[in-house]
């Protein structure tokens, strides 16, 4: 009598695939009954299977939540893999530029955040994923590329390249645990081997088959085989064994010679049964001496001609081995300084003073700090140093401190080992010290490590090598440090926050960055650099913007002023604006920040503005020059100078031309407006805008 399993899945063409593919796998032995939440559920359906299929954890809730699930039902919850014959598609994937967005295609969103944490596993993690699905509003013009999973339809129409990764696969965990639920026989489930099978078949076959180069099949079949880190037996048709690999006989504890000609029956527990019905390949889970094996049977054949079977053997420990190096070759690909150098946008001298100095330095192996405010391109210059240092082909890991949870962050410097803590992978796990050797590691927000960690940074960086957490092993490592800050240690030091002898260890070759404020020289040459990027040039910027940006302090620095571009890019491309409208937008930029124009209004122009204040009310009522301020910024907003007479005619009438002269001659002693020759009019500058919004905001009138 066939098993009953039951499958109930959201929708109804994902109850069809896993149906498919369960049938693919089980073939007779079991029956499949259930339904898809979308079309065929029956709220007074009784529920009678012993062991469900659920294809996520919403379909379980859901059906819970229903009360329709007997207690005593076996739940598995089916896990999915990429699919195995896919090959080329996830290579193409891969090669795909650092931060591409790319459409996660699939039927519904779940599934698409479900195959972005999948592909995140496999640390696919260099590349922008969005979700797309039937009715999502995430349709962008940038993105041009999707990955889809078997299904075309879902592919979003309007992009150029669609890269298709199949129908994803049945996990081989959740194969076993049907197999364990429903106590059936490894022999009733035919689960598929990787792909690196079906090239030595193809060798075997054609070998074989050319039956006048004998001594030739041999020598070749046999270094082929060796090779393998894997088992391999070739029989002939009647099941005796004509070759078998090193790792075979060392695993049996055997000579060639006793094994040869003898029938694969006295040396491997198979049973005749596994021979018979071999559509592609047969795989089991067998036991020898201490290890388990997963076992396949493939058919060796010409032109319909059956020449015999070749059995792998695949310790699966080595299975479970293969993911976790995967993940980490592909971790290790993201460790690569990006940056060099010539990334560095500058004309001001004491930059190119710092680049040359840090070009000299990068070729010792000392230990280097940054200090710099925020957004002043510390790791930038972390990445060029390295890349210009002699380990510029080895790893750049970079590690921000302040970014790492406290119960953390000594696991993910230093690795751990399994068991070390609750919820520790078994098979333990690096630390980036450990991913950084022969190479740089970059400690970002170093003074934000606590002073516990701080004690075990400066044994590693005595001892040259790193613990685990719950080992006892030790590992040598060969790094050179790279430490940034937007702290004064030395301050830290002193108040006891900061280990002294840490601090010197770290202070070989320290390297102070300017803020922005004081390069001002570069604010054109950088706007210039983010503008191009945005497919714009500084020739679309009105003088009238240029001059505001001078003027402004930058306090997110360099980074503050890559924003403020994104955002002028857009409004600039918005279509036909006025420049008294553009300007209106730019100043908007400014005014809508947490801190309003705090980047005008730094604490010595306060002091200034007050002193003003006093100098004005002196002359005349300050409501006046006000006055004066605000219509002058008007006529600025539609780029041109106002006349006295313009003034006189705006304004009360008690404010004659006379008075009017004495109060625009002032304001420009005090560098708040900006007179022309004769009949060319006044104009408000930077600093008599910012002025005038000071004291607006501040009520000083």
């Amino acid at each position: 009598m066939r098993k009953k399993l039951g499958l109930i899945t959201r929708e109804v063409f994902t109850y069809n695939v896993l149906c498919k593919q369960l049938k693919d796998i089980f073939g007779d032995s079991i029956a499949i009954e259930g339904f898809s939440l979308e079309k065929d559920y029956d709220p007074k359906c009784e529920l009678d299977m012993e062991v469900i299929l659920f294809s996520g954890k919403a379909t379980l809730d859901y059906v819970k939540k229903k009360e329709i699930l007997p207690s005593d039902t076996r739940v598995i919850l089916v896990e999915r893999t990429l699919n195995i014959n896919s090959i080329e598609s996830i290579k193409e994937l891969l090669e795909l530029k650092p931060g591409t967005k790319v459409y996660i295609a699939n039927n519904t969103y779940e599934s698409d955040i479900r195959v972005i944490e999948m592909l995140k596993q496999f640390n696919i993690r260099n590349l922008e994923f969005i979700p797309y699905y039937p009715g999502s509003d995430n349709y962008t013009g940038e993105v041009d590329i999707a990955v889809i999973f078997g299904f075309p339809h879902l592919a979003p129409k309007h992009v150029n390249r669609v890269i298709d990764l199949g129908l994803r696969q049945i996990d081989l965990k959740t194969v076993f645990e049907i197999i364990e639920a429903l106590k059936l026989d490894y022999r009733s489930a035919n689960i598929s081997t990787n792909d690196f099978v079906k090239p030595y078949i193809n060798i075997i076959n054609d070998l074989v088959a050319s039956s006048n180069k004998i001594i030739e099949i041999n020598k070749l079949l046999e270094g082929i085989l060796n090779i393998s880190k894997e088992g391999f037996i070739v029989l002939d048709a009647n099941k005796r064994i004509i070759m078998a690999n090193r790792n075979i006989l060392d695993l049996l504890k055997i000579k060639n010679e006793e094994i040869i000609k003898k029938s694969i029956y006295e040396f491997i527990p198979v049973s005749k049964e596994e021979f018979k019905d071999i559509e592609d390949d047969n795989i089991r889970l067998i036991k020898l001496g201490n290890n388990k094996y997963l076992i396949s049977i493939s058919y060796l054949d010409k032109n319909n001609s059956q020449l015999g079977y070749i059995i792998v053997f695949r310790e699966t420990s080595k299975i479970q081995n293969m993911e976790i190096n995967l993940r980490q070759h592909l971790y290790l690909k993201e460790h690569k300084a990006k940056y060099t150098f010539n990334h560095i946008i500058s004309r001001s001298g004491k930059v190119k003073e710092l680049v040359n100095f840090a070009k000299q330095v990068a070729c010792s192996d000392h230990s280097i700090i940054l200090y710099g405010e925020s957004g002043t391109g510390k790791e930038l210059f972390a990445h060029a140093i390295h890349n210009n240092s002699n380990r510029a082909k080895q790893p750049f890991v970079a590690a921000n401190v302040a970014a790492l949870a406290d119960n953390l962050i000594e696991s993910e410097l230093f690795g751990y080992v399994e068991g070390a803590f609750t919820g520790a992978k078994k098979e333990g796990k690096p630390g980036l010290f450990e991913l950084a050797h022969k190479g740089t590691i970059f400690l970002d927000e170093i003074g934000d490590l606590s002073l516990t960690l701080q004690s075990k940074l400066l044994r590693v960086i005595q001892e040259k090598e790193v613990t685990r957490v719950g080992s006892i092993k030790v590992i040598p490592i060969d790094i050179r440090i790279i430490a940034a800050t937007n702290k004064e240690l030395w301050n830290m030091v002193q108040n006891g926050k900061f280990r002294q002898d840490l601090y010197f260890r770290l202070n070989v070759l320290p390297i102070n960055l300017p803020p922005l404020r004081k390069r001002k020289e570069d604010i054109e040459l950088l706007l210039k650099y983010f503008l191009e990027a945005n497919g714009l040039s500084l020739n679309d910027v009105p003088d009238n913007i240029i001059h505001l940006l001078l003027e402004y302090d930058w306090p997110g620095n360099i980074r503050e002023l890559e924003n403020m571009s994104n955002y002028m890019a857009c409004i600039l491309k918005m279509g036909k604006l006025t420049k008294q409208a553009t300007y209106k937008y730019i100043l908007n930029y400014f005014s809508t920040k947490n801190n309003g124009l705090d980047g005008f209004n730094t604490q010595d122009n306060i002091k200034n503005y007050k002193e003003i204040i006093r100098e004005l009310e002196k002359a005349a009522d300050l409501q006046e020059f006000i006055l004066i301020l605000n219509e002058m910024t008007k006529a600025l907003y539609q780029d041109r100078n106002i006349s006295r007479k313009e003034l006189c005619e705006s304004l009360s009438p008690e404010l004659t031309i006379s008075k009017i002269r004495n109060r625009v001659e002032l304001l420009s002693d005090l560098d708040l407006v900006a007179s022309g020759r004769t009949k060319q009019g006044t104009r408000i500058t930077q600093k008599g805008i910012c002025f005038l919004r000071y004291i607006t905001k501040s009520n000083a009138y």
